[in-house]
């Protein structure tokens, strides 16, 4: 996890911090890992580093030191020593760093609540002054043999795309987040799209529904009417007929994400121009 310079507050912590998901940060007199403050953007899982060696750093008992000066625990032994190279004669394969025994802590561990809760409302504060806002335009573009097409311009819960004549396949590509990203409490960890609730193929003034089986990519369905999309979803057009075609796809919601200062309008305009 990228922990950002700032993140937490001034100059906390003073660089960006990279710490184990399981690794605690000591916030308001308790411990909570970093996992649980995920936004994707001043705190975010780091996914460039194609390999991590972690190091520990353990006292004669569990305690608080200064990261980048920012409050983080020390090793806690909780049975994981064998993740380590220099933990025991045989070495875990897949590092886990979560604890479980309460009694040996230097302050109390907490995954969700009122705590946990009022530290991310605190981190969403910083962002929003810092000029970020969230939005749940849908950023989708449609990819045709290589080639990208932009949605046409349409009403609210519609997208449309006009297919090349000889299109039998083509693929979403859905801008995604996570509810927990821009939400309070940190629950729902999947990566969302868009939820599709329909799809036809439109030729002239003919409509073809197409069933949403065609679609690779969707999760089962969920509350309501609809299913939420992955971030790429690829689309069975065969059989469909005539020229000039349109793929038309409805949604009933599209999820909330953090956008930068500008990167919104700079998108709209974009889209308009499209």
């Amino acid at each position: 996890m990228r922990i950002c310079a700032g993140a937490m507050g001034a100059g906390l912590p003073r660089r960006d911090l990279l710490v184990s998901p399981d690794h605690a940060l000591y916030v308001d007199d308790v411990l909570i890992e970093a996992k649980y403050l995920v936004n994707d953007v001043s705190i975010r899982r780091e996914t460039a580093a194609k390999h991590v060696t972690y190091y520990h750093v353990e006292l004669d008992a569990h305690d608080i030191l200064l990261a980048e000066g920012q409050p983080a625990e020390s090793y806690i032994s909780d049975g994981n020593r064998t993740m380590f190279d220099n933990g025991g004669v045989i070495t875990a394969l897949h590092a886990n760093f979560s604890t479980h025994n309460s009694a040996e802590r230097c302050a109390p561990l907490v995954h969700q609540g009122p705590l946990v809760e009022a530290v991310r409302a605190r981190l969403r504060a910083r962002l929003m002054a810092d000029g970020f806002t969230t939005t749940n335009t849908p950023h989708v573009e449609l990819v045709v043999g290589g080639t990208t097409i932009h949605p046409l311009p349409s009403e609210m819960g519609t997208l449309r795309f006009a297919l090349p004549d000889d299109a039998t396949a083509a693929t979403l590509h859905v801008q995604t987040a996570t509810p927990a990203d821009t939400e309070i409490s940190p629950q729902d960890r999947r990566q969302l799209g868009v939820k599709l609730t329909g799809a036809a193929i439109l030729t002239g003034q003919q409509q073809e529904k197409m069933d949403l089986s065609r679609f690779d990519g969707l999760f089962a369905p969920d509350h309501g009417e609809g299913q939420w999309s992955h971030g790429e979803v690829n689309i069975n057009l065969t059989g469909t007929t005539g020229t000039a075609r349109v793929l038309e796809l409805r949604y009933g919601a599209a999820i909330t994400r953090w956008v930068a200062p500008h990167e919104e309008a700079n998108f709209m305009q974009h889209r308009a121009a499209g």
